[in-house]
């Protein structure tokens, strides 16, 4: 097991490896009585992305503290409320139901879970060079372009589109090589859909400053 997938490791939360429940490539965990009931899926086929699902309610409050060093972009869908997150220094956020995105920016991430709540999200955690490897085919600045592709979906992460993608991640059927091609291709289309919006996004932005501009010159022309 690499360190970044052992950084996600449901055991750091008291999770029991379920082997009869579990495929390859699909491992299932519950939590044992004593810190509450539930299940965490960690589905992870390379080592390019990583899917966890989790639906489980704690015993008794929890923090969890994450520091990792590599470079990696995290969506998730909440449909809870019971927990919130700080990243640093920053202020403590309160978890809504919805989607949301961060990118490591190697600092410390903890995670709260309150008690007795049920817990209950999805995330896809994809490494930054699967992603600007995904972008280089579109674009030749990689970098720059992953980086404000994803700046736009931290600040505008509910597109209607990813909720439907996360509920067929999770209704996936399949299993072995067909369930890792599946899932690959689930993630490819929310990075495809991400871009989608970000270049539209910049388009009409280019088109309502050639409107403005427009618009001064048609009046600046009728002064005497």
């Amino acid at each position: 097991m690499t360190e970044f997938m052992q950084s996600f490791n449901p055991e750091s939360l008291h999770a029991i490896f379920i082997p009869e429940k579990s495929q390859v490539g699909d491992d299932y965990y519950r939590l044992p009585s004593e810190y509450g009931t539930g299940s965490i899926r960690r589905i992870c086929f390379n080592s390019s992305f990583m899917i966890l699902i989790s639906d489980f309610i704690p015993s008794a409050a929890f923090e969890k503290i994450t520091d990792i060093a590599d470079n990696y972009i995290e969506i998730s869908q909440f449909e809870t409320e019971s927990s919130s997150w700080q990243v640093g220094r920053q202020k403590r956020k309160k978890v809504e139901r919805g989607i949301y995105c961060y990118a490591n920016t190697s600092k410390k991430i903890y995670a709260y879970c309150e008690a007795n709540v049920p817990t209950r999200f999805a995330k896809i955690i994809i490494k930054q060079d699967y992603f600007d490897s995904f972008l280089s085919v579109r674009y030749s600045d990689s970098y720059d372009r992953s980086k404000n592709a994803v700046d736009y979906l931290a600040g505008n992460p509910n597109l209607p589109e990813l909720n439907y993608i996360f509920r067929q991640i999770k209704d996936c059927p399949a299993i072995g090589t067909s369930k890792e091609i599946y899932l690959e291709s689930k993630v490819m289309e929310i990075l495809s859909l991400v871009t989608h919006h970000y270049e539209n996004m910049q388009a009409e932005r280019h088109l309502a400053v050639k409107r403005i501009r427009g618009i001064f010159v048609r009046w600046t022309n009728q002064l005497p």
